[in-house]
């Protein structure tokens, strides 16, 4: 937490590892390792959500989208192909990505796990909790590892969390190593629109994947640019 007391703890443990014997795997002789770690990201002039068409339309930031601070310099566009909860499971045999190129595609995926806080949940720790799938750095990582060249996540949940109460000028806070692959929350209301334009109902497809345990994924035709 970087404050009065850790610096003490650390303190405390490193003269205990000296004092039983311990080897220091640190620099110059010391048990304690500096490392870097970014802090309190601003949002840039240069975050954009556009939607490509004739006109090109560009979304409000901090309110329509807002991106995770682990961006490093990236850029993304492509075709919008939803992809449910953005799931890839072997073990329970689930993937949502199945039948799906993602491949320089822009991903819609939701936030959580489906049937989230129900005794049927599949995706859960042993401690009940909702397990590594509905983790950000998860999806993001299968993401990537389907070959999408950009991330948008929205929070469909009952309780959903509002993007323009998430951002207090600064980007959401996600931590780990710094990607090129663009990762932002989008509105509710803006995937709402998009999933429709599709033929779908973005509360109907939350309920029919909870229903079923069934991944629904689909392209959409739009095509977006993201930084």
């Amino acid at each position: 937490s970087g404050s009065d007391g850790n610096v003490r703890a650390a303190e405390y443990l490193a003269k205990e590892f000296a004092r039983i014997g311990l080897k220091h795997a640190g620099t110059n002789g010391s048990y304690l390792q500096p490392f870097k770690i970014g802090l309190n990201a601003k949002l840039g002039k240069n975050n954009r959500l556009v939607v490509r068409s004739k006109k090109g339309t560009s979304l409000k930031l901090g309110q329509d989208f807002l991106p995770f601070d682990q961006l490093d310099k990236g850029f993304g566009k492509g075709k919008v192909v939803f992809v449910g909860y953005g799931i890839t499971a072997k073990e329970e045999k689930f993937d949502d990505y199945a039948g799906i190129d993602a491949s320089n595609k822009v991903v819609l995926l939701m936030r959580k796990i489906p049937r989230e806080n129900k005794e049927d949940a599949v995706f859960t720790a042993s401690d009940g909790r909702p397990n590594q799938h509905a983790f950000f750095v998860t999806k993001l990582q299968n993401a990537q590892k389907h070959g999408a060249s950009a991330v948008l996540i929205v929070d469909a949940s009952a309780k959903r969390e509002e993007v323009s109460k998430m951002s207090k000028g600064s980007p959401r806070p996600l931590g780990g190593a710094k990607t090129k692959i663009p990762f932002s929350f989008v509105s509710y209301e803006i995937a709402s629109n998009w999933i429709a334009s599709a033929g779908h109902s973005l509360p109907g497809l939350v309920r029919e994947i909870d229903r079923t345990h069934q991944p629904k994924s689909f392209d959409l035709d739009l095509s977006v640019e993201l930084e």
